[in-house]
């Protein structure tokens, strides 16, 4: 993956710094362990851990 595939992937600007970028990636990942918890099925939690 390239960094420009990567910027697009967490949505933010192929020329943000470092800081930026874990900021960003730790942002989405609260979000989907979020997911992960209140999933309501095994399956749909399995699909949410496949994503992260």
């Amino acid at each position: 993956m390239s960094p420009v595939e990567a910027a697009k992937l967490l949505e933010v600007a192929p020329d943000c710094t470092p800081e930026q970028i874990e900021a960003r990636f730790l942002e989405l990942r609260a979000k989907l362990e979020d997911k992960i918890a209140k999933a309501p099925t095994p399956g749909l939690k399995d699909k949410y851990r496949a994503t992260l």
